[in-house]
């Protein structure tokens, strides 16, 4: 009987709340903000991914050294990292 191997790491979405994302789409639709100042709003929010430098979806959260690393990816990003794709790749 094969046993369930438990995941060396945990991943979850960003969660952005519903004030903040409001107020982010606010900024996105003014005309007098150029689009460098939104990108480096979006940033403050979502955060870059750590691979690519993009608008992070994911954090991804393991254990070093007996420490909780934590590491924000864009979706493509995180897909291309081997351990993660080993286990939502199959």
């Amino acid at each position: 009987m094969a046993t369930k191997q438990k995941r060396p790491f945990s991943i979850e979405p960003l969660n952005i709340s519903a004030e903040k994302m409001e107020q982010l789409k606010i900024l996105m639709r003014r005309q007098d903000v150029n689009s460098h100042v939104k990108n480096v709003e979006l940033q403050k929010v979502q955060g870059k991914c750590l691979r690519c430098g993009g608008l992070a979806s994911t954090i991804l959260k393991y254990r070093v050294q007996g420490v909780i690393a934590i590491e924000r990816y864009c979706d493509e990003c995180l897909k291309s990292i081997p351990v993660i794709s080993r286990y939502f790749l199959k």
